[in-house]
């Protein structure tokens, strides 16, 4: 019922693929039946779009847990009363199926089948004896029956296969394939995290408590209200979602025998597609209001167009969301700032860390970050919260302050004197091999600083007597001060 999900390095769950956030509230506690559980009382609960998280605020990594939405039949709320208990939002349970009945259910499994004229690859999403035998989605020629049987007894037995190999324990990385040691959370050869590690189930949270049928989540400071809605709204949502799935396999092969088979089908399909990128561009570029509600769409639409430039061999400028913040208003003010401080720290460690040398003035950032989130925009005042509030929460990044005022992010584990020390060491191997010093766009160019951060970290080993400095008419440049080192 309950699993361990992944945590990143800011402390916030790692979603699947299509996954996204609903709302945070925090100050939460987790009730089994009627019964507290044990270290899970103080923490952030995460609505997704496809589960519940809960992740503890003083021991994240130890006490982080899950449960998915379908695992939800209902949900009952029970307010407070005065000041003796909390609002409470009570969540019930399924029964869980048995192997056997999991087993009986249908499950539909795609089949491929190799057309012998042209040997375009076709699927085929359900198949029944007497069902009419379908087109080539190429040249348009049906396969004999043999064919179709022959794919569909291949993919029965591919499928008992993959079950049998799953239910060997094993510890191949889903990236590289490599079969890692049992004991390795990531992978020997690529350093990805290895999925089936993480994927830990549990039964219940209290030891020796009777089968669980329903859960509790109690707000301590509030918020139940609206996180009732939202939660009732994705699980309706997730149930029409499973209604709809067999209706929707069987409407697949309806939609395939209606596609023109061929290079007409091809060509119609391509003028359909381009039909509807431009209705969409002309109702979202009407006014400031239809682009901002049809946003994502648009941006959707411009990857695509962004990945077709760089297959081509082209250039384009990398265009990301983040989805962390696109219902900012159903969050409290400070569950917002530690939110957007913790997805500060993620984007800072997709690469846009390294590419500054480790440290970047908040001037860089706001640019950087802002230019990532297309439409959503965050204020400066918001951004400098958020930064403010990085090393009390632990994460692995902190907000500096220079002398003069200057703010920088920068590696929690590089210290002050760790930088200074490191610049020291590059301008003594420099100063030993010419007697010129170093200049400012010097320092930027080896540890990929911007001019704005060099500055200041020249200026503050100059205050500390490790530097020097010579105004010249050539320019501004620093030495190695040998009276003091």
């Amino acid at each position: 019922m309950w699993t361990i999900p992944e945590l990143n390095n800011s402390l916030r769950p790692v979603l699947f693929n299509n996954e996204s956030d609903v709302i945070v509230t925090d100050h939460v506690g987790l009730y089994e039946n009627k019964q507290k559980v044990p270290n899970f009382q103080n923490g952030r609960i995460y609505l997704t779009s496809e589960r519940l998280i809960y992740v503890d605020k003083d021991s994240p990594k130890k006490f982080t847990i899950s449960i998915p939405l379908k695992a939800v039949s209902e949900v009952e709320h029970s307010g407070g009363f005065y000041l003796k208990t909390s609002p409470k939002i009570t969540c019930f349970l399924k029964p869980e199926e048995t192997s056997s009945s999991k087993d009986s259910g249908h499950h539909a499994v795609d089949t491929t089948w190799i057309c012998t004229i042209c040997f375009m690859s076709n699927t085929l999403k359900s198949w029944r004896e007497g069902n009419e035998i379908p087109k080539c989605s190429m040249c348009g020629v049906k396969p004999s029956i043999d064919i179709i049987d022959n794919a569909v007894k291949a993919t029965k037995d591919s499928s008992k296969m993959t079950k049998k190999k799953a239910t060997v324990e094993t510890n191949e990385c889903p990236r590289c394939t490599f079969k890692n040691h049992p004991s390795m959370l990531n992978c020997e050869m690529c350093g990805a995290v290895i999925k089936a590690i993480q994927a830990q189930t549990v039964r219940c949270l209290i030891p020796n408590n009777s089968p669980v049928v329903a859960f509790r989540l109690s707000f301590r400071k509030g918020g139940d209200k609206l996180f009732l809605e939202k939660l009732t709204s994705c699980i309706n949502k997730e149930a029409v979602s499973r209604t709809s799935e067999g209706s929707r396999d069987s409407k697949e092969n309806s939609r395939d025998a209606s596609v023109t088979p061929g290079l007409s089908g091809l060509q119609l399909s391509g003028q359909q597609r381009l039909s509807a990128n431009d209705s969409l561009m002309e109702s979202a570029l009407v006014d400031l209001q239809a682009l901002m509600t049809q946003g994502k769409q648009v941006l959707t639409l411009a990857k695509s167009f962004q990945s077709l430039i760089e297959a081509e061999g082209g250039t384009s400028t990398t265009i990301t969301v983040s989805s962390s913040f696109d219902a900012a208003d159903s969050l409290s003010e400070d569950v917002f700032y530690q939110e957007l401080s913790r997805d500060l720290s993620e984007f800072l460690h997709s690469g846009v860390l390294d590419k500054e040398g480790g440290i970047i003035s908040l001037f860089d950032l706001y640019a950087l970050y802002n230019r990532s989130r297309g439409y959503s925009l965050v204020s400066p005042n918001d951004l400098y919260k958020a930064c403010a509030q990085m090393e009390s929460l632990g994460l692995p990044v902190k907000m500096r302050r220079y002398k003069n005022g200057f703010l920088a992010v920068q590696e929690k584990f590089k210290t002050n004197d760790a930088l200074t020390k490191q610049l020291i060491s590059w301008i003594k191997t420099v100063d030993a091999s010419n007697t010129k010093g170093v200049s400012t766009l010097g320092v930027c160019s080896k540890f990929k600083w911007s001019v704005g951060v060099a500055e200041e970290e020249l200026q503050y080993a100059e205050e500390k007597g490790l530097l020097c400095r010579d105004e010249h008419v050539t320019g501004l440049r620093y030495f190695v001060n040998i009276m003091c080192t």
